[in-house]
């Protein structure tokens, strides 16, 4: 298998790109600094995914793996190293072509070409690993495999149905979908809608005995909040439903914050939203989904909302303004606090990939994106063609075809691994011959065409140095709830027996 590996030499700065022949990661980067051969191989393949999740990707897994069996390149992988095959020439940056903003991370200087050179080196080394282990286990032959496919895509086909209204469109029943196809889930589908269910009927029994209008959008808002970020209790558990057999609990708790194994390294289910209902723990990849099932469930319109690597709610008040309810604190945020505090560029923002208010359909594509994802997280990328329907289907509802963050990055992984697939049909070892090959030049294009779009509409990572220290942060709070023996993970109901009549 051709490894492809690049060289950038200092005095030029031409980027230069160079076939090496090796097994595992290292003999390939053997010339890179370690952090940062892992830092640009992170900052291609991110921890997934959005709604899915911060999860190392498969490719950052191996890079790691690869990165604990060094050795010394042999010398005639020193030699091809030093090989100089083709050319990129570095093309000049316009000093104004950064957006002026008020956001501080609009001031971060631009990539430089040899930078997009080392991503490229860095996609296609990534895509290179996990494909050839792939193949060579002959996993896409076996009959699990082939069964699990007609399970994601039937779950395609019902969201599809959705969409196109030959069925109810229901973000409860999207989600569901969605995380059943992956499977392993600690709630059955009749587990799962009584639970919302029954948390709408408290939370109408709750507004009633507390004089709130049910009618009043607003009042339901509040009402949610409250049931999301504080304790509530019930006088009368019989509920307004009278038609209802079973009594109402009279009494439920907040949720909280799952800081263990937040990004989902361990068990890819902690970004789901059925782990977060069954054990009243979740992140701001799930938190905002309860917000939306109960908004659905209670008649009140809420839209989903992104930010880097983090969701929240928006909804509009009876004034007419958008509130923004951040569900991982119980607190309202502005935009522009969102702006201060995360890396978004102004022409993210001018291009409708953050702060956007997704409508029920957007929710809805957004969770088909979310499907691909999952395809990806199980399966890595097969031929492509299952995540590309996903994402070809779904980009079409956000803005401009474009404004899914999310859908943009699956769409490069694609796009880079069907390139390496074709070098490697082609048994090409040297990219300069991709000019001279129709099928790898169409490749090649289209790889090259999705990466530098994402970088056109402003899509950037979070700094190196805020990301690191944005994951000790979170990673201490875990230890400290291990440390306080929460088990975050364990099923556990948030409807709870009121303390004594007294403070019902």
């Amino acid at each position: 298998m051709a490894i492809w590996v690049m060289q950038c030499t200092a005095q030029s700065g031409t980027g230069v790109l160079a076939p090496v022949q090796g097994q595992g990661i290292w003999e390939r980067y053997a010339n890179w600094p370690e952090k940062y051969m892992l830092h640009y191989t992170q900052a291609l393949f991110l921890p997934t995914l959005t709604p899915f999740g911060l999860q190392d990707s498969p490719a950052v897994v191996a890079l790691k793996e690869g990165m604990m069996r060094p050795r010394k390149p042999t010398k005639a992988e020193e030699v091809a190293q030093r090989q100089q095959k083709v050319a990129f020439p570095p093309q000049p940056v316009d000093p104004n072509a950064a957006n002026a903003s008020r956001n501080p991370w609009n001031n971060q200087a631009p990539r430089s070409p040899n930078d997009e050179l080392r991503e490229l080196a860095a996609s296609l080394n990534a895509v290179a690993t996990v494909n050839d282990r792939m193949d060579r286990a002959g996993y896409y032959a076996t009959q699990a495999y082939k069964e699990d496919l007609q399970r994601y895509q039937a779950a395609f086909n019902h969201l599809q149905d959705m969409l196109e209204g030959r069925a109810a469109l229901s973000i409860a029943e999207a989600r569901y979908i969605v995380e059943s196809a992956y499977g392993g889930l600690p709630m059955d589908h009749k587990a799962y809608n009584a639970e919302i269910d029954r948390s709408a009927a408290f939370i109408r029994q709750w507004m009633h005995e507390n004089g709130m209008d049910g009618r009043n959008p607003d009042a339901v808002h509040l009402a949610i909040q409250k049931f999301m970020g504080d304790s509530l209790t019930l006088r009368n558990g019989k509920g307004i439903d009278r038609s209802r057999t079973a009594e109402l609990p009279t009494m439920h708790v907040p949720f909280k914050y799952d800081y263990i194994d937040c990004r989902a390294v361990e068990d890819p289910h902690n970004h789901f939203l059925t782990k977060t209902l069954a054990t009243g723990t979740g992140q701001c990849l799930t938190l905002p989904y309860v917000y939306l099932v109960l908004a659905e469930a209670l008649g009140v319109e809420a839209h989903l909302s992104f930010m880097p690597q983090h969701a929240f709610i928006k909804y509009r008040n009876s004034k007419g303004v958008m509130e923004n309810y951040e569900t991982t604190v119980d607190w309202h945020m502005s935009d522009n606090e969102y702006m201060e505090r995360m890396p978004v560029m102004a022409s993210a923002l001018a291009n409708g990939i953050y702060l956007q208010p997704l409508d029920k359909e957007q929710t809805v594509a957004s969770i088909m994106i979310d499907l691909a994802d999952c395809y990806y997280r199980e399966h890595w990328v097969a031929d492509g063609a299952f995540m590309e329907q996903c994402i070809d289907y779904a980009m079409p509802w956000f803005k401009n075809g474009e404004g899914n963050r999310e859908g943009l990055l699956l769409r490069n992984l694609v796009r880079a691994s069907q390139l390496d697939r074709v070098l490697q049909k082609q048994g090409m070892d040297d990219l300069g011959q991709i000019a001279g090959n129709p099928e790898a030049e169409r490749a090649y294009r289209a790889f090259r065409a999705s990466a530098d779009r994402i970088s056109e509409l402003g899509i950037q990572d979070f700094p190196e140095e805020v990301y690191n220290a944005m994951l000790e942060k979170h990673d201490a709070r875990g230890r400290l709830q291990q440390a306080q023996g929460m088990d975050t993970k364990a099923a556990r109901s948030l409807f709870v027996p009121a303390p004594n009549p007294a403070h019902r």
